[in-house]
């Protein structure tokens, strides 16, 4: 039964983009902040969005959301700072899950942090750049305790707290307010600006997806993102609405004339918006996915599409990584089982042996490396939690990397032979395929984990022994489906473990010789009418 070790098993590709978004800095340029579900080295923190201050090479958590699909589930869209960064507000969405009951909740938050206080609104904000003034906004409707409109934007007098509502929401990021309170608001046709000084409206050519306004009131730059992809400015003055150039996700320096933003490279550019003049700010060997200036106009912060985080000089153009990439998105073959074997699958190092992690339960067992990724064992003595997370750390990684999966007492999967095929002949010459199919008769060996007790006690992380056969205690009947009509009785030499192997179960399924279909496909039925399922197995036909 141990031939089977000469068969390869297959895993599963994850390979995933990178892991950290929502970049912001500081507006010295001095720190950066940013979201992501992965969890610092050695803290275990089960998946959830965090919120992440990365100053000195130190990472610090200043908020975290609940798990992904549970009730609280954050996202954190910006991070923003008056100039002198005694105002900061942190904008996030919460995930509604409760069906109708979020036609009355606000999916926009913001937590505005201001000589000392902390005030919390139904909104998201935009912080005037003196830290005087917070233009609220919101697409989501307004909660029951908030009465104030909802689709609107507001604003909010952070010295005196009076809130002034002035109309709908222009869109859903940008810098709307300026120091003496002039914001930014929708109309019909385009933008209208509404401020002490003046009251304008300003038709749009094109459908803006971001805004900046300039503390002076005199422009706005936006960007396009349907065809053609590029960054306008409005002059309000003139009211003139004019192409800059091709690219994407604009930032504006307090100096009002000092962009950044992604080129048609997926590269960093700068451009002064007086002189109408542009250069590259780096070429790096990657897209970038995400920048942002600092409101001193001295520093850029970028991420790569490995997730790296970079601080880039924008007078001499030099770039220094504060944080290397992350390890790419892993995947298990499949749930976790007491005693099963799994594949955790992804792109690692050459050298990658894992440090691996189970929440309050016996720590996994290492087995091996494949080309693909890793292979281990859950323990024998796990117990069945519904919130287990796996973490294992990538050397010199500043991230664990977490996977919440429950253990269960059964999550079956067989285990292909190859990319085309999940059984061997009775012989052991070779797989079964379309092409070399069974026979009616023959026993087939199939090979699969997750498929729970067996009827003896063995120990964690070494090959089942082979001086007795560990038998299945699933209270299952075995049947057998075929293309057409009803499922049929089956006779099974062998259900357990396979002698040899740790954690992996063989079948050994004989064919009937009266079996009238062209697939072969076993399963274990239990009293419940649940399954366990194998796969189909081509059957040569007389």
């Amino acid at each position: 039964m141990s031939k089977y070790n000469t068969f390869f098993f297959i895993s599963l590709l994850a390979y995933g983009q990178a892991q950290i978004s929502n970049l912001a800095i500081h507006p010295t340029g001095n720190s950066v902040y940013f979201s992501t579900q992965l969890s610092p080295k050695g803290q275990s923190h089960p998946p959830a969005l965090r919120l992440f201050e990365l100053k000195d090479n130190r990472l610090t958590i200043l908020d975290q959301s609940n798990p992904p699909g549970a009730f609280g589930a954050r996202t954190f869209p910006s991070v923003l700072f008056s100039a002198s960064a005694s105002v900061r507000a942190i904008n996030s969405t919460f995930n509604c899950t409760g069906g109708s009951s979020c036609l009355f909740i606000s999916r926009a938050a913001t937590a505005i942090s201001s000589n000392g206080q902390l005030l919390n609104f139904s909104a998201f904000s935009s912080i005037s750049p003196n830290g005087r003034f917070a233009a609220l906004y919101s697409n989501a409707q307004a909660s029951p305790t908030d009465p104030l409109p909802a689709n609107s934007i507001r604003l909010l007098d952070l010295a005196t707290g009076q809130i002034t509502t002035l109309g709908k929401q222009p869109a859903s990021s940008g810098q709307f307010v300026t120091d003496n309170g002039t914001t930014l608001t929708a109309t019909n046709t385009g933008l209208q600006l509404i401020g002490p000084a003046q009251s304008k409206d300003l038709p749009l050519t094109r459908i803006a997806s971001r805004l900046l306004l300039n503390n002076e009131a005199t422009r706005i730059v936006y960007e396009v993102t349907d065809a053609p992809v590029e960054i306008r400015i409005i002059d309000i003055a003139t009211g003139t609405d004019q192409t800059l150039f091709p690219g994407s996700k604009p930032t504006l320096a307090l100096d009002g004339r000092t962009l950044t933003y992604l080129n048609a490279n997926n590269q960093i550019s700068i451009a002064d918006l007086i002189t109408r003049s542009t250069r590259p700010l780096i070429s790096e060997s990657e897209p970038i996915l995400e920048q942002t200036i600092s409101s001193n106009g001295t520093t850029v912060a970028a991420i790569t599409k490995s997730g790296r985080i970079l601080s880039i000089n924008t007078t001499n153009s030099q770039v220094t990584q504060l944080l290397d990439a992350p390890p790419q998105p892993a995947t298990l073959f499949t749930g976790m089982v007491p005693g099963s074997y799994n594949e955790l699958t992804g792109s690692f190092p050459e050298d990658f042996i894992p440090n691996l992690k189970l929440s309050n339960q016996p720590d996994p067992f290492f087995l091996g490396r494949t080309a693909k990724g890793i292979t281990f064992q859950i323990p024998w003595e796990a117990k069945p939690d519904e919130e287990s997370v796996l973490s294992f750390n990538v050397k010199d990684s500043p991230w664990d990397s977490p996977i919440l999966k429950s253990i269960r007492a059964t999550s079956a999967r067989i285990l292909p032979t190859d990319d085309t095929s999940i059984a061997i002949h009775e012989d052991w010459s070779g797989p079964v395929t379309m092409n070399n199919p069974a026979s009616l008769g023959e026993t087939v060996h199939m090979f699969g984990t997750g498929y729970g007790p067996v009827d003896g006690t063995l120990e964690s992380g070494k090959p089942t022994p082979t001086n007795r056969l560990f038998r299945m205690t699933s209270t299952c009947q075995w049947k057998a489906i075929p293309q057409f009509g009803n499922p049929q009785p089956l006779e099974v030499e062998f259900a357990g473990l396979a002698p040899g192997l740790t954690g992996i179960y063989q079948f050994n399924f004989k064919i009937p010789n009266n079996w009238d279909y062209s697939l072969f496909n076993p399963y274990c039925q239990f009293p419940d009418n649940s399954f366990l399922l194998t796969g189909a197995i081509p059957v040569r036909m007389p």
